[in-house]
């Protein structure tokens, strides 16, 4: 899965793996900054583990509310249903304006597992910026989410 502009980089030595650092709420402010600020055009990727996906969704609704979140997980009829929906919106506004055709989100919210399961349908996105919380699972080269991911 290419990201435009970027490398993907692990440094397991940083030191930014502490709880209560505000590290969620720094990521979204800084994506936030480039949407606004159209320093680097839209969409962007996070990557999650499950159990912190509605905390980030309550995070981006408190502070940053301009943010258009799309919350990719689910059963495969639930993911299934949001590709045709994404897909619906791209041809809807590509019928009515001349302009590039605009994804319906800022945000693809979705987890490590779901990216592997899915990710011939989300390679195609042109990612230009992916925040990977929890890391950890990142920090074998050899592991298959890295390769997907690089």
């Amino acid at each position: 899965m290419a990201v435009s502009g970027s490398d993907l980089l692990v440094d397991p030595d940083m030191g930014i793996n502490q709880m209560g650092l505000g590290k969620t709420l720094q990521a979204i402010a800084f994506l936030s900054y480039l949407k606004v600020r159209r320093m680097l055009p839209r969409p962007y990727l996070v990557l999650c583990p499950l159990s912190v996906v509605d905390g980030w969704i309550s995070e981006v609704a408190k502070f940053c509310p301009e943010l258009r979140v799309l919350r990719y997980v689910g059963d495969k009829e639930i993911r299934h249903g949001l590709r045709r929906t994404m897909c619906e919106n791209v041809k809807k506004q590509s019928s009515t304006s001349h302009e590039q055709s605009d994804l319906p989100f800022d945000v693809l919210l979705t987890t490590y597992d779901i990216v592997l399961m899915d990710q011939d349908f989300l390679s195609q996105i042109p990612w230009h910026y992916v925040v990977i919380d929890e890391a950890q699972r990142l920090k074998n080269p050899s592991s298959v989410l890295y390769s997907v991911l690089e």
